[in-house]
């Protein structure tokens, strides 16, 4: 039987691009799947962890047989998505629009520090968004 073979060396320079990536705080990281290696607490699990800690969105791809640990890693945060373009253009769309508020809210509060309190309408433009937020994508790749 013919299986998959891990690249020692691909995966250590795929894990430093993801960790570059979260250190100049891209808009989006995207992980080729989510799946045995991780599913173990290896492969790109870390950094995977990292992104999202970091407040970072993250797209992958989970195999239905991987999404139960997949469920148990992330704690069932996050967003489902059909494995469609136009599925995940619309998801992308719309957190980066959050994400781009988020931006927004953070130099705000930078350049109000120490300065009058932010007016309640300045506030209110920005109500309900989390620093924290961001979605993780789940793609059936069967």
């Amino acid at each position: 039987a013919m299986s998959c073979r891990l690249d020692a060396a691909g995966m250590a320079e795929a894990a430093v691009a993801v960790t570059r990536a979260i250190a100049a705080e891209v808009e989006l990281i995207i992980v080729n799947k989510f799946s045995k290696l991780e599913a173990t607490g290896g492969g790109l699990r870390s950094e995977i962890a990292d992104a999202i800690v970091a407040g970072l969105p993250v797209l992958t791809a989970v195999p239905e047989k991987y999404y139960h640990a997949w469920i148990a890693f992330t704690g069932g945060f996050g967003t489902t998505l059909a494995c469609e373009r136009r599925v995940i253009e619309e998801w992308w769309s719309e957190t980066s629009r959050r994400e781009s508020r988020a931006r927004v809210l953070t130099k705000l509060k930078r350049s109000d520090a120490g300065k009058a309190p932010v007016t309640t309408r300045r506030v209110t433009a920005f109500h309900g968004l989390s620093l924290a937020d961001h979605d993780v994508g789940r793609l059936d790749h069967g």
